[in-house]
């Protein structure tokens, strides 16, 4: 009988052989246009967002992060952008966005290309482990797996690939620039795997070890993008499980429990690496709304919240800042144990198709690994769309597996119908919400209409109203802000700018100050100490205006060395003003206002030790190149230095540039000060003597 049943499978194997055999061209051909079809698509559905600015956690590691701004390519820019940027432990992540600063500055097309650039080879290395995965499913159950000849195994992993690449609940990994850290680590995840399989399956053993090596390397500079790719050993040791272990109690025990203990072992290791750079866990839930109980009882609710999410992905559904209620019990709210009671349904499931449907089995695990880190005891945010990046791979490859099996050979037409309708609602999907990141007010009002009680999506809407000088909005949203949470700690500094800006200024200071000594949040702890400084340089506090300035900066915050200069500035206090701004240059030097300033002061200094024209010149000639020669104050702080030095011929020739940009309101007055110049440079020209006079008087006389 058992020989019998080994006949019958060699020759299901023999069969399955004969039928997938195809020539090596065809195969390439395949290749080729599954690998153009996933580059063109997810290249398409992000185009629009190239010019889409930067938003929310960008501002502090990119647009306010002075380590990032390597003017010159070097080791140590590298290093600083690497390693003291705000999070620590992702380094590589931060060296890109240094070179992309160093390419372009801060021209978001650079930041939005590289992140879509990362995005499709994702998409590629989906492509590629689909097809291993699907191929060693067919070498370890040849029965199971009869139904899957060579052409539906191509179609199942594009079709993966694609969905897993067009994909709305993608977006925040891709258009959110700083979720870079995100993408690149699974880039170089899903890369390592890869290379894994590939070195379990090559017969060479030189080979192998060299596959098995880039491996561990591409691991390893995943952990320096984000620490969520940890659990890679853990989807290798599943792996090794599903597809090589023959389930035989003779296997004997002692090999199995070596190989999970040297697994363990190299995660442990690792972990207490990366352990000082994310610093400890359990303290940090100082501060937070939930306890480390009721966030292992959300997270279930929150699983739920994903899978709702990747199957049924309307447009409408997606939020940059779900609001989701704690769980404080089983039943407080009731869906919680309902939820967990989904959650061990599901893990029961994934167990019971180990021996009956392995690759199954192991997408079912795929997701459940891949959210462990993020989605369990860590003291981080309940929930984010883009903690989905990485698991959605396990989806997409069981849900192409399954409607390839639902519409089967006999209904081709079917399969391709379904497919491409598929493929088509979920690119349009993606198009219709990359729109809602086209500028912070729309991306914020989206929020606020999906989460009202959002203290924190007012704050920030009420920022990018303040960004458009639409202050009377602007005021309306702090104000709200602050009703909705008045304890939210970056609500107490925005209310403070509201009063302030209608002339409050003491009880401004009020909520300044105690917003410095409730918050862990070294930036608003370094806006709140800067508002501050403003405040008291209005009330004309010279001392505790300085003082507040100080904390600023030990704070971090590089735009108060800014402030501080403008204050010794008009206060008379010169050197003072020149060390602050150029210590403010060299911590930003892409800022037009940096070299404005210093400048306007070297220029027009009464200290005669610090006149410097000729370097004003240069300083302000790079404000204008820095500004792209569109703002009307650079370019006349050019033509006022030339003035100054007594060039009224290039100070006119300016200052008719500055006329040509300003807006309609300030023409007249620039155009006054041209005519002034032009009159002081006709003034000062050398008449020219009249030719023919001259001639007649060299001429000698014929009479």
């Amino acid at each position: 009988m058992a020989s019998t049943v080994r006949d019958a499978a060699a020759k299901s194997e023999t069969s399955i052989a004969e039928n997938d055999s195809a020539s090596p061209n065809s195969d390439v051909m395949i290749h080729l246009f599954a690998v153009l079809l996933i580059v063109g698509l997810g290249t398409l559905v992000y185009s629009h967002t190239l010019r889409y600015p930067f938003a929310f956690d960008d501002i502090p590691n990119i647009t306010d992060n002075s380590h990032i701004r390597m003017e010159q390519f070097s080791v140590d820019g590298l290093r600083k952008a690497g390693f003291e940027s705000p999070i620590k432990g992702r380094p590589l992540a931060y060296f890109t966005l240094a070179l992309n600063y160093w390419f372009g500055g801060y021209d978001i097309v650079g930041y939005h290309v590289l992140n879509i650039a990362i995005h499709v080879i994702n998409g590629l290395l989906v492509y590629v482990i689909s097809l291993q995965l699907l191929e060693q499913y067919r070498r370890s159950d040849p029965r199971g797996s009869a139904w899957i000849d060579s052409s539906t195994l191509q179609v199942i992993a594009l079709l993966s690939s694609l969905m897993y690449t067009v994909h709305p609940i993608q977006i925040q990994s891709v258009t959110y620039i700083i979720q870079r850290m995100n993408s690149l680590a699974t880039l170089l995840y899903l890369a390592s795997f890869a290379l894994y399989i590939a070195g379990r399956n090559s017969t060479s053993v030189t080979q192998r070890v060299i596959l098995w090596l880039a491996a561990a390397v591409s691991w390893g500079l995943s952990l320096w993008s984000k620490q969520i790719t940890i659990t890679l050993p853990f989807v290798i040791m599943l792996y090794e499980w599903m597809f090589f272990h023959k389930y035989t109690h003779r296997r004997p025990v002692r090999r199995d429990l070596m190989i999970i203990g040297i697994i363990v072992s190299i995660v442990a290791v690792v972990v207490s690496i990366q352990f000082t750079a994310i610093g400890p866990v359990f303290s940090n839930y100082y501060g937070r709304d939930f306890t480390l109980g009721e966030r292992l009882l959300t997270q279930p609710r929150v699983l739920i919240i994903y899978a709702g999410l990747t199957l049924f992905p309307l447009p409408s559904r997606f939020n940059l800042l779900h609001e989701i209620s704690t769980s404080h019990g089983l039943i407080d709210p009731p869906t919680t144990l309902f939820a967990i009671l989904v959650l061990a349904g599901y893990v029961f499931v994934a167990i019971s198709l180990m021996k009956r449907n392995r690759l199954v089995s192991f997408l079912l695990f795929w997701p459940l690994i891949n959210l462990a880190v993020e989605s369990s005891f860590l003291p981080l945010e309940m929930i984010f769309e883009h903690r989905m990046y990485l698991p959605l791979l396990g989806v997409t490859l069981l849900l192409s597996m399954l409607l390839c099996w639902v519409f089967s050979k006999k209904w081709l037409l079917w399969r391709g119908v379904v497919a491409f309708t598929l493929i088509a609602a979920l690119c349009s999907a993606t198009y219709i919400r990359n729109m809602v990141w086209r500028n912070p007010i729309v991306l914020w009002t989206d929020i606020i209409n999906k989460s009202p009680t959002s203290a924190r999506a007012f704050v920030n809407r009420g920022g990018a109203y303040a960004d458009a000088g639409d202050w009377p909005r602007a005021v309306a949203d702090y104000n709200h802000a602050y009703a909705l949470d008045p304890k939210y700690d970056k609500s107490l500094v925005v209310r403070g700018f509201a009063l302030s800006r209608e002339g409050k200024y003491k009880d401004a200071l009020v909520l300044y100050r105690e917003a410095t000594e409730r918050t862990r949040d070294k930036d608003v702890e370094g806006i709140a100490y800067r508002n501050m400084g403003t405040t008291y340089a209005i009330l004309g506090d010279m001392d505790q205006a300085v003082k507040s300035y100080e904390a600023a900066i030990k704070a971090g915050d590089t735009l108060a060395l800014y402030d501080r200069a403008n204050l010794y500035r008009r206060k008379g206090m010169e050197k003072e003003a020149l060390r602050d701004y150029e210590r403010f240059r060299q911590l930003d030097p892409k800022s037009p206002a940096a070299y404005n300033n210093l400048a306007a002061l070297l220029a027009t200094a009464t200290n005669k030790e610090l006149r410097d024209i000729p370097r004003a010149i240069e300083l302000a000639t790079k404000a204008c190149e820095l500004s792209e020669w569109k703002q009307w104050e650079m370019i006349e702080t050019l033509a006022n230095i030339y003035a100054a030095d007594g060039q009224y011929e290039q100070a006119a020739r300016w200052q008719g540039e500055a006329v040509n940009v300003a807006p309609r309101e300030q023409k007249l007055g620039l155009e006054r000060r041209q005519q002034t110049y032009q009159a002081k440079a006709a003034s000062i020209s050398p008449k020219v003597p009249d030719k023919s006079v001259k001639e007649n008087e060299e001429t000698p006389s014929t009479q």
